[in-house]
C-alpha cells in the first residue's frame, strides 16, 4: 500500500522505509524520481524486491516481485476494487507452495527485475508484432493467463493481456469471476450461461464464486505455466540473438 501510495498519489518512485512495532514509516524520499525518469520502472522493481525480501525473512507470505509491481502500476485498480484485489492476491500468496516457487520461477523473477519495460506505448518498438503474437496465441487456444516473457508492458500501459484494448477491470479479478471476461482469450465456462448476450458487470454485482471453481481455475493456470516453461527459450539464447544484429551494425 505504501509503495502504491508513493507511486500513484505522490507520482514518485523509490524511497526508504522503516518498519517498527507493526507500523511502516517513510523516512526519506530525497532520492525519489518521477515516472518519466529513464530508470523509473527499474527503481520501482527494486523497491518491490526490497519490500518482499524484508517480510519474507519474517515468514510472511508475499506476492512475487512481478505481482507486487503489477498491483502498484495497474491503472484499473481503484478504491472500489482494491480490497477485493488484495484479498485475492493474499489468498494466492498464502497457498503458494515451495514447489511452485521452483528454481525456474526464481530465475524468471530475476530476469523480470532486469528486463526492459516500456513506460508508454510510444516506447514500444514492435507493437504490431506483439499484437500478431497475442492473436496467434488466442487462435491456438493457448493460455493468456500469464504474460509472454518478452511482452511485459500490458499492465503499466493499461492494456489487456491480449493487447486488444484498455483494461477496465484488474485481470486478477477477472480470473476470479468469469463473467467479467469479454470472451476473448478465455475458455473458462462460468456454468450458468443462459445462452443470451451479456454486458460487462461490476464485480460487486457478481454472484460469489465457489471454492471448487477457484481451485479448478488455479489448477488450470498452473498447468498452463508448466507447459509454457517446457517450451521456453533460455534467456541467454534470446540475448545472443538480439545482440548479433547490433554487433553487425556496429562493424
Amino acid at each position: 500500500m505504501y509503495v502504491l501510495g508513493i507511486y500513484g498519489c505522490c507520482l514518485l518512485i523509490y524511497c526508504i522505509f522503516r518498519y517498527n512495532n507493526g507500523q511502516i514509516y517513510i523516512i526519506d524520499v530525497s532520492q525519489s524520481v518521477e515516472h518519466d525518469h529513464p530508470h523509473a520502472l527499474e527503481f520501482l522493481r527494486k523497491d518491490c524486491a526490497n519490500v518482499n525480501d524484508y517480510f519474507v525473512k519474517y515468514g510472511v507470505a508475499v506476492m512475487t516481485v512481478r505481482e507486487l509491481f503489477e498491483f502498484v502500476t495497474d491503472p484499473s485498480i481503484n478504491p472500489d476494487n482494491m480490497d477485493a484485489y488484495l484479498e485475492k492476491a493474499m489468498e494466492i500468496a498464502a497457498h503458494r507452495t515451495e514447489e511452485e516457487r521452483s528454481n525456474q520461477d526464481k530465475v524468471d523473477e530475476e530476469v523480470f527485475k532486469k528486463a526492459y519495460i516500456p513506460r508508454t506505448l510510444n516506447e514500444v518498438k514492435n507493437y504490431e508484432r506483439d499484437i500478431d503474437l497475442m492473436q496467434k496465441l488466442k487462435e491456438e487456444d493457448m493460455s493468456l493467463n500469464t504474460q509472454q516473457d518478452n511482452i511485459l508492458y500490458q499492465t503499466v500501459t493499461g492494456l489487456k493481456k491480449d493487447l486488444s484494448g484498455a483494461q477496465t477491470v484488474p485481470d486478477l479479478l477477472q480470473e476470479c469471476d468469469p463473467k467479467q471476461n469479454d470472451g476473448s482469450g478465455s475458455d473458462v465456462d462460468s456454468g450458468d450461461d443462459s445462452g443470451s448476450d451479456y454486458e460487462e458487470i461490476h464485480p460487486k454485482d457478481q454472484a460469489p464464486v465457489s471454492e471448487i471453481d477457484k481451485k479448478e481455475r488455479k489448477k488450470q493456470v498452473k498447468e498452463a505455466q508448466r507447459e509454457k516453461r517446457k517450451n521456453k527459450i533460455p534467456k541467454h539464447v534470446k540475448k545472443r540473438k538480439e545482440k548479433a544484429p547490433k554487433t553487425k551494425k556496429a562493424k
